[in-house]
């Protein structure tokens, strides 16, 4: 069973672009992150978490949400997602594919784990 995905997403999908003086791989994200995302349709988007981090010199607000998508979904670790609330969120991990559990396909989807460090 698919859900119907009704909400807009704009997706800043990850690749590895050219290492710096020190090896350290540099992220190049198509379309770039300050030009809209990609549309892509998802299910849902959830609150999970927000916490302030005061780190010496100054502070952080850490949010965390998960978003859920049918199954397909091309999202993957590391990418980029706007969200409607006009914020942009990394992805973490890799999306948790719940298509083969005890109750597919009833519910069948994907999980993914968002993360927004502010200030």
């Amino acid at each position: 069973m698919t859900f119907p995905a009704l909400i807009t997403v704009g997706w800043h999908q990850y690749s590895d672009g050219a290492s710096d003086a020190y090896g350290e791989v540099t992220p190049v994200y198509t379309p770039p992150l300050n030009q809209p995302g990609t549309t892509v349709y998802v299910i849902g988007i959830a609150p999970r978490s927000t916490a302030h981090v005061p780190i010496s010199g100054h502070d952080r607000i850490v949010t965390d949400k998960t978003m859920y998508a049918n199954v397909g979904c091309p999202i993957g670790t590391y990418d980029y997602v706007d969200l409607p609330e006009g914020a942009q969120y990394l992805v973490e991990g890799i999306g948790e594919d719940w298509s083969q559990g005890p109750f597919s396909p009833m519910v069948a989807g994907v999980e993914y784990q968002l993360r927004r460090i502010t200030g």
